[in-house]
């Protein structure tokens, strides 16, 4: 885009005078607009718009389809436009100027590139699933954890030659309202053993999981989370927006529900899934096999004491079908049956601890 550098007037005659430009320093971008005044399009404006005063223009060069498209502001109010149609005696300067007009040859153009833009990742798409769960924390923050599982039939086999064994880079991201950055993260999980042999979907898979901590203020933020396969290149980018609950109330409060394959005792003070002395293994993808226990970890908050200075309450638990599997991923994890069996009426649990 360049400005030019000198008004453009018209006389009586409807004349046009040579537009004015300091050079690119793009030897293309000078050869089109060179083409487009010897050939094309040449700015001008009628006297009785604007009378011989100046007004401002602009220059736009697309170099990869070779062209120039012109802007002014007619009334100098700041406004931009295509330029207005010219007059000319000359019928067939008349009809260059029509063929060539910038808001015909924009039209052309929007036509040919559609004003989307797909960018290229560099890998096909990598399918995963993550969960995002809140509890208290120190001060008014709350501490989140995003985990991760990712099927790894996706990620090719051993006997391709790349390799025994791959990493999985991951990236979250969340920003505030304004697209402020609130909190980044990246994390890489690995070394982990490749298949032996290709796998599909309908076979069956291993899943792979680990999980990102943050330590967040309340509120509601966007969060957008990447994963890219190390050898295959293979990346999947997700976003959503998220609500990262307060706990600074003095009421009873219950933290963001887990849900997890296993749930053991630990003396381990630190480790990926460990949280107040228990190894907690994720599972993002809320589903279970068949006779799979299904574990659930979550945190009670301002709880009353009794006279004898301990607490007394009850949790009910409502278990209910979420509906049919549509993607390929969750179909192949639904191969090792269904959380609850029975039919669509009876998949519904109740109970009390």
């Amino acid at each position: 885009m360049q400005t030019l550098s000198d008004a453009i007037r018209v006389g009586l005659s409807h004349s046009i005078e040579r537009q004015t430009y300091a050079p690119a320093g793009n030897a293309r971008v000078d050869a089109i607009r060179e083409m487009n005044f010897q050939q094309r399009f040449q700015l001008g404006v009628e006297a009785s718009t604007v009378g011989f005063s100046a007004y401002r223009a602009e220059s736009w060069v697309y170099v990869s389809m070779g062209t120039e498209l012109f802007f002014v502001d007619q009334l100098n109010n700041g406004i931009f436009n295509f330029p207005l149609d010219t007059q000319s005696r000359d019928v067939k300067m008349a009809a260059r100027q029509a063929q060539y007009h910038p808001a015909r040859v924009a039209a052309d153009m929007i036509r040919q590139v559609p004003e989307g833009y797909q960018h290229d990742y560099g890998g096909t798409p990598l399918r995963f699933f993550y969960d995002v769960v809140t509890y208290q924390s120190e001060g008014n923050r709350s501490a989140v954890e995003v985990a991760f599982a990712v099927p790894v039939f996706q990620l090719g086999a051993r006997i391709d030659g790349k390799g025994d064994e791959s990493t999985l880079d991951a990236r979250l991201n969340l920003t505030d309202e304004a697209w402020n950055d609130v909190a980044t993260a990246t994390t890489t999980f690995g070394p982990f053993p490749r298949p032996a042999f290709g796998q599909s979907g309908n076979q069956g898979t291993e899943i792979v999981s680990f999980q990102i901590p943050l330590s967040l203020l309340p509120g509601d933020a966007e969060l957008a989370v990447s994963i890219c396969d190390a050898i295959t290149r293979k990346i999947g980018i997700y976003r959503q927006t998220v609500q990262i609950s307060g706990y600074s109330a003095p009421t009873l409060l219950m933290s963001d529900i887990k849900q997890a394959t296993a749930i053991t005792p630990t003396l381990r003070k630190r480790g990926v899934f460990i949280r107040n002395g228990y190894e907690i293994i994720p599972n993002p993808s809320h589903i279970f096999a068949r006779n799979q226990p299904v574990h659930v970890y979550y945190k009670l908050y301002n709880l009353s004491l009794g006279t004898d200075g301990r607490a007394q309450f009850q949790t009910d638990i409502t278990i209910t079908p979420k509906g049919e599997a549509t993607h390929p991923v969750w179909q192949a994890l639904l191969k090792f049956g269904r959380m609850i069996t029975g039919s669509r009426p009876e998949n519904v649990l109740t109970f009390s601890i």
